[in-house]
């Protein structure tokens, strides 16, 4: 992949957390618009393969019938040496080896979609969840204007019972109060 089509493929995985309605409309485009050439890789490694096999068997029936001079006995290992070192077979081989890595390229896309969808859904729960509201700090009841006197009275009561119920428990099992 050049640097030109990396950059681009990365600007493209880039997520907008302010605009998450958008980035995961285009996160189902991104996998369409790779899958489908993944599909199509995957086929094409298949029928190179294929063809693959059937030169290795074509040379191999050709040497079984009419053996060239530097075999000097058709044996497995010597006719598996030489239809591995033949011309066409390394050609062929290397066909085939570029539509895998070809496909497998694709299929590390896809990975990196199947990662950014999974990245889209922890911002939306965090969006959900307040994460990126502003920081409130710590709550002083006294200067809360939208609680009524007796909400932050019985508030500030329930808050002091359980402070004192903690210190209670620490004294019964004896350890000894700090302040």
């Amino acid at each position: 992949m050049s640097e030109e089509k990396k950059q681009s493929f990365e600007d493209q995985m880039r997520i907008n957390r302010f605009e998450l309605e958008k980035e995961c409309e285009r996160n189902s485009v991104l996998y369409a618009q790779f899958s489908r050439p993944l599909a199509e890789a995957k086929t094409e490694v298949e029928r190179q393969k294929i063809l693959l096999n059937r030169v290795k068997a074509k040379i191999s029936a050709e040497v079984r019938v009419s053996p060239p001079k530097e075999i000097v006995k058709v044996t497995e290992p010597a006719l598996t040496e030489y239809v591995t070192n033949h011309k066409e077979v390394i050609d062929q081989e290397d066909i085939y080896l570029k539509a895998l890595g070809v496909m497998n390229n694709l299929q590390s896309v896809i990975f990196a979609i199947l990662e950014r969808r999974a990245d889209l859904e922890m911002e939306v729960k965090l969006w959900v969840t307040g994460y990126f509201d502003k920081p409130s700090g710590s709550i002083d009841f006294k200067r809360t204007p939208k609680m009524s006197d007796s909400t932050r009275e019985a508030t500030e009561d329930l808050m002091r019972r359980n402070l004192n119920a903690g210190r209670n428990v620490q004294a019964e099992e004896g350890e000894e109060e700090e302040y």
